[in-house]
């Protein structure tokens, strides 16, 4: 986009016509969209340059100088936003007192036809220009009319605001007014992005470092929108990375009582000193207003709450109740043409309950006290508009859970049905809490012919694990790898584990531990929440005595190659499956977190990954070659299919493309493709269902919950020198091979 100030002579093709946007621009919402969009659409059409015409300084700032208007933008970030647009062409004129008294006809004649050469012209309905704005849309179409051009005016744009349901018309006075009442959501949702306030770091009176909370304190610039005194979740832009971070709006009443409004921010996970730099903040919601505390031991607990509550704030799913051990999530959809409720119980993986955690959801998902068989729940499934029902078992990280979603038709498509979710959230927890029981010698247990069945079909699944090479070599390197540790433990248990189990004495597990102490996580995807789900949720899951999650993360940084684990099994098969495991010595709070995702991507991950192109394509040795990593445990996996005779050539080409990364050479075509993988699976997530609620369960066990798209931005502000210092973290802790019984 091309920026003009002034004198317009030396402009590209200046004396070509053009189309033109006339307007202040300022707050750039949803209505100036609407009139750029028309302005380009119209411009294609007849081959024209587009230009948007609008000042320097507001209007305002000249004719009312006592009561000036507040700005929304700076010039830079109004720029910025323009160009995003897709205009061609930006002239920046300056309002002053002569211009202020420019009479339309003037304006038009040597404004728009005289210096623009204006074919078209496209304003709002509401525009005005010309001394004391007495130019109208009306008079412009005529003025059109007369001097040769076509004028579009475009009508208003109407939006609803979500916190309060109002629908109104889109103007730069309505988003000043949600500015200074702090309501921020309802300000993205007329512009598409939240208020910004840009500003150089000062030095402060370094209150909050004495009290263990940091700020970087900016002046606002004068004649700025500010919000209403408080405080607020934010994102503030620093040092080119974007951070979480907590901002006070206001002057310090605990401390002083000043009238100078001051800008305070604790950015949270930074490192340094930002003073004389500008950063950036980015308001999302008013957490609360200013309070003066009565002492700094009280400001401080506050403060540690609103740190708290900052870390687990999420846009795209909210936390609807949590108790003891119970917590429930709206993820917010409208896009979808069903709904799902997902209920997940969840325990640390162990040795002593992985198998019977496992086959408890196979025993319930045949039958329950309402519907004792299977065809009866698959009858009920039908009945409930053929709704979907998932049930199975899997594993986190070091966490194990069971998991029970049913996927139906959402509530604005079923109108004729009107208690279907109530009706589907019933089944579900009918199902999950009241299995279908027989009795034994005085004893409830579960029914015997089902027991039996499940416990055989779970034993035959484990053992035929052994079938599928890739997942076996992967389980047993994870075995040799982990020893001792709760990762080991395979998520459907051992076989041979439920040898000793009987109906009535899984039952009595089901009740005293599964139901009453496994940690509950209920997700609702959809667009309205029902409130029947929390009401399900406080009878059937009681509060209290459940279990603490561990995420037992175990960093070793230095492992000689002396003490490098190494393991080879022979089996019947024609190739080997060669797996290195390194551990990444990247916990998910690091801050090198996102810079490690891109490390395995780099190494593994695509057809442009350094396995993929050396080891498959390069050497032709092996049949796939990439690399997995599970961040929640800090293990990365590198492996590939080969012909067993060439496992030391493989061997080494691994870790030659760890040791390339470490070195940085990683070009740039591979860091591109690495970002752009990762940015394109997050930007599917809003696609899926399933992928969301997948995605923003395992954010809940992080201390600071990321959206998707926070993530992405997080992933394109990682360098190649972050990558680097990542993959220095990595140690390589053992190698499996399984080879064929032939090889020597």
């Amino acid at each position: 986009m091309n920026v003009y100030r002034g004198r317009f002579e030396n402009a590209e093709d200046a004396d070509a016509g053009r189309g033109v946007g006339l307007g202040n621009f300022d707050g750039i919402h949803a209505g100036h969209a609407a009139l750029i969009e028309k302005l380009i659409l119209e411009c294609a059409k007849r081959d024209l340059r587009s230009m948007i015409y609008t000042f320097e300084n507001h209007p305002n700032h000249v004719i009312c100088k006592d009561k000036p208007t507040p700005l929304i933008l700076s010039e830079e970030r109004k720029i910025k936003t323009l160009e995003e647009t897709g205009v061609d062409e930006l002239f920046l004129e300056y309002f002053d007192e002569e211009y202020a008294h420019t009479a339309p006809e003037e304006f038009v004649k040597k404004i728009l036809v005289g210096r623009l050469h204006a074919k078209i012209v496209v304003v709002g309905y509401d525009y005005t220009y010309g001394d004391r704005g007495r130019g109208t849309s009306e008079e412009l179409v005529a003025y059109g009319e007369k001097y040769g051009f076509t004028v579009f005016v475009v009508p208003p744009v109407r939006r609803l605001l979500p916190c309060s349901g109002e629908l109104v018309t889109v103007s730069s006075t309505i988003l000043r007014k949600l500015i200074q009442e702090g309501k921020m959501h309802d300000f993205r949702a007329l512009t598409g992005r939240y208020y910004t306030i840009p500003g150089r770091v000062i030095q402060g009176r370094n209150v909050g470092k004495t009290l263990g909370f940091p700020t970087a304190n900016i002046i606002p610039k004068e004649g700025f929108a500010l919000p209403c005194f408080g405080v607020y979740a934010t994102i503030t832009k620093a040092g080119g990375k974007t951070y979480r971070s907590i901002t006070n709006v206001g002057n310090n009443p605990t401390f002083q009582n000043i009238t100078a409004v001051t800008i305070e921010t604790h950015i949270i996970g930074f490192k340094g000193d930002l003073y004389g730099h500008d950063i950036e903040v980015e308001f999302i919601k008013k957490m609360r207003g200013e309070i003066a505390f009565p002492s700094a031991e009280e400001l401080m607990r506050q403060l540690r709450h609103d740190l708290d509550e900052r870390k687990t704030m999420s846009e795209g799913m909210k936390k609807v109740y949590e108790k003891g051990g119970v917590e429930i999530y709206h993820i917010p959809a409208d896009k979808f043409k069903t709904s799902v409720v997902r209920i997940l119980l969840c325990d640390n993986l162990s040795k002593e309950h992985a198998y019977q955690n496992a086959l408890i959801p196979a025993i319930l998902n045949a039958g329950c006290e309402k519907y004792p068989t299977m065809r009866q729940i698959s009858g009920r499934l039908q009945e409930l508009y053929g709704a979907g029902l998932t049930v199975g078992t899997s594993s986190l990280g070091e966490i194990q859970y069971s998991e029970f979603l049913i996927e139906y038709t959402a509530r604005k498509y079923a109108a004729d049905y009107p208690e279907l979710e109530r009706d589907v959230i019933a089944f579900l927890f009918e199902l999950i809490t009241n299995p279908v029981t027989e009795e034994y010698n005085g004893r409830k247990g579960f029914v015997g012919s089902v027991f039996e069945r499940e416990r055989t079909n779970r034993d035959h699944q484990i053992r035929s694990l052994i079938n599928d090479k890739h997942a076996y070599a992967q389980r047993r390197c994870t075995e040799i790898m982990c020893e001792g540790e709760p990762y080991a433990v395979y998520q459907l248990g051992g076989a041979g584990d439920g040898d000793g189990l009987t109906p009535s004495g899984l039952y009595d597990y089901y009740r005293k531990e599964y139901l009453a102490k496994s940690r509950v996580k209920i997700f609702f995807c959809g667009e309205t929440y029902p409130e029947e789900l929390t009401a399900y949720a406080q009878k059937r899951f009681p509060a209290g005595g459940r279990v603490t999650l561990h995420r037992a993360y175990v960093e070793k940084r230095e492992i000689p190659e002396t003490n490098i684990k190494y393991a080879e099994e022979k089996m019947n098969v024609t190739q080997g499956k060669l797996f290195l495991g390194y551990r990444t010595n990247t916990p998910p709070e690091s801050s090198d977190y996102y810079a490690a995702a891109l490390c395995g991507v780099i190494l593994g991950q695509g057809t442009q990954s350094k396995l993929f192109v050396n080891i498959r394509e390069k050497h032709s040795l092996a049949y796939y070659a990439a690399a997995y990593t599970n961040k929640m445990k800090g293990i990365l996996f590198a492996f590939c299919a080969i012909d067993p005779k060439d496992r030391a050539v493989a061997e080494a080409l691994i870790r030659e493309q760890v040791a390339a990364i470490r070195n940085g050479e990683i070009t740039t075509e591979e860091y591109e493709a690495a970002v752009k993988l990762l940015r394109n699976d997050l930007a599917s997530y809003g696609d899926s269902q399933s992928q969301l609620l997948q995605y923003y369960f395992g954010q809940t066990f992080m201390e600071q919950i990321a959206d998707p798209d926070e993530y992405a931005r997080h992933i394109a502000e990682v360098s190649v020198e972050d990558i680097v210092k990542a993959a220095g973290r990595m140690t390589l802790d053992t190698v499996y091979f399984l080879t064929s019984e032939d090889e020597a």
